[in-house]
């Protein structure tokens, strides 16, 4: 009977190993997807930013900017030696001027992670003096310009970095005299348009109506031309392949990329709401403080009780209406991190820390619970739990727990937040082996259990996706375990026992994550 008794505890040994070798697998995926998480959302120098799911992968703001534009640039206004083009940092304004391009890089290529295909340094002079000499001198600036930001900023190299220049920037001067005041604005719109730069359109300008255009365009605008300009071109394609994680046609791309525009136009208006309901609210609850301190001072002066009264009202009604704004901008504000849950992910961190419901420590055991919303107000939950190791000093716990659980929650808003309660089967085996005298294990059992009973719990939101859940579980529970003691590696049946018992069965103290529907489209 003995020899029969360890060739089954041998079997269950290799089925139980194997089930050692999926757990872990289990556990190590498990590890490894919330490492990377930690990892992203902790991470703060890094040219882009990942996370799960499609939503948030980029911070709004940058990412509506770089969506929305593509390209974003920067034009430094440097101050030179008469006729020199090397930058330096302390002569005239370029401290400052210097100090935006470093912010503009900053915010360009490190506050999020961004695919960038191409960076462009372009030098323009003004329309003023010999051509050749201003193509000349914007060549030598553009060059001496991008040495510069190369030797500042050395991993702008890794863009292919690329130096341009306009002798005579036209266009922009064009574009500054349409939108100006001037009175001769027509006239010099026309020469601009009809006359070629080698045909004396400069001459033009400066005999118009006396030199009097000219000498003005001289004082407001021609410094306006002399600038280094910075241009930062953002690879679209690559961000939006990386935002639905697989290649696209030009197509495919195309029709992303709108999609995309849209949304962040969509954002973008959610966002104007906000602003504007923002400034109403500031609005009228400076008029009506203003209005309820007119009354009361009118009141004052008039000795009138009832003018008092009505101004205590004005106050009250002043409150009531700073509230109701206050609720609606933060329903404005909150209404978009909701989330409809249709699938969710969890692990039991108490079990995970090896404590058993009567508050024993025995070992790691890792788990897994997958939940499925679909029901309205119910839910319908499964989990698994394995634990197959020797822990303190030749002691052994080996557990499994196989559990289903549908759940009826408390709030009818079908966010499935806050309390709810439920009905839960279980089912499992163990081995355990809890106490060694003189080196030698005593106390061990080995068996199967059955549960049944009832739930409660409570679940938090920490973000959209992100919760944690608390609870308790109880009910009756019938074990049925064989005793038997370990005498020199051999295994011998020592009784067959059963019991059953009403008891605390479970605590719940998870970590989860929710896949669904947001609430606005």
């Amino acid at each position: 009977m003995n020899e029969t008794y360890d060739k089954r505890i041998m079997k269950q040994k290799t089925h139980r190993l194997l089930e050692a070798i999926a757990a872990l697998i289990i556990s190590a995926i498990i590890a490894l997807i919330f490492s990377f998480l930690v990892s992203v959302l902790s991470s703060s120098q890094v040219y882009a930013q990942r996370v799960a799911g499609r939503e948030g992968l980029y911070r709004d703001s940058v990412y509506r900017r770089v969506i929305g534009q593509g390209s974003t640039s920067l034009s430094c206004y440097l101050s030179y030696p008469q006729g020199g083009s090397s930058v330096l940092r302390g002569y005239g304004h370029n401290a400052y001027e210097l100090g935006k391009l470093g912010e503009f890089i900053r915010a360009a290529l490190s506050d999020t992670l961004i695919y960038v295909r191409s960076v462009r340094v372009c030098g323009y002079c003004s329309v003023d003096g010999n051509y050749t000499s201003n193509e000349q001198l914007a060549r030598k600036r553009s060059l001496g310009f991008m040495q510069f930001i190369l030797s500042e900023y050395p991993f702008l190299r890794r863009y292919g970095i690329r130096a341009d220049w306009v002798g005579e920037d036209w266009d922009q001067l064009r574009s500054l005299v349409a939108s100006s005041t001037l009175n001769e604005r027509d006239e010099i719109l026309q020469i601009i348009d009809r006359v070629d730069i080698f045909s004396g359109r400069e001459k033009l300008l400066m005999d118009l109506n006396g030199g009097a255009p000219y000498r003005m365009m001289e004082q407001l605008f021609f410094p306006l031309l002399r600038r280094v300009e910075l241009t930062v071109e953002y690879d679209l394609h690559r961000i939006i392949e990386e935002r639905y994680r697989r290649k696209l046609n030009d197509r495919e791309f195309a029709l992303l990329l709108e999609q995309e525009r849209e949304k962040v136009r969509r954002e973008e208006r959610l966002l104007a709401e906000q602003r504007a309901l923002k400034e109403k609210w500031q609005a009228d609850s400076l008029a009506v403080e203003e209005t309820a301190r007119a009354q009361q001072a009118r009141a004052q002066q008039a000795g009138a009780q009832e003018s008092a009264r009505r101004a205590d009202e004005a106050a009250a009604a002043a409150y009531r209406r700073r509230r109701e704004a206050a609720r609606e901008a933060s329903a404005a504000r909150t209404e978009h991190r909701k989330l409809y849950p249709l699938w969710g992910v969890k692990t039991n961190l108490y079990a995970l820390a090896g404590l058993t419901p009567q508050g024993e420590r025995t070992t790691f055991m890792p788990n897994l619970e997958i939940e499925y919303f679909a029901f309205g107000r119910w839910s319908l939950s499964a989990s698994a739990l394995y634990a197959y190791w020797d822990f303190a000093q030749g002691e052994f716990w080996g557990v499994t727990s196989y559990t289903l659980e549908p759940r009826f929650w408390f709030s009818p808003t079908g966010l499935c937040r806050g309390l709810y309660t439920g009905l839960y089967a279980r089912t499992g085996d163990f081995d355990i082996r809890r106490s060694v005298v003189e080196g030698v294990p005593t106390d061990n059992r080995t068996g199967t259990y059955y549960e049944a009973g009832a739930s409660l719990g409570y679940v938090l939101p920490l973000s959209r996706h992100w919760y944690l859940e608390a609870g308790v579980s109880g009910g009756y529970r019938r074990v049925a375990d064989k005793v038997y003691d370990v005498e020199q590696d051999k295994h011998y049946l020592v009784r067959n026992q059963s019991q059953s018992r009403l008891r605390l069965t479970d605590i719940r103290l998870n970590i989860g994550y929710r896949l669904g529907k947001k609430t606005i489209k």
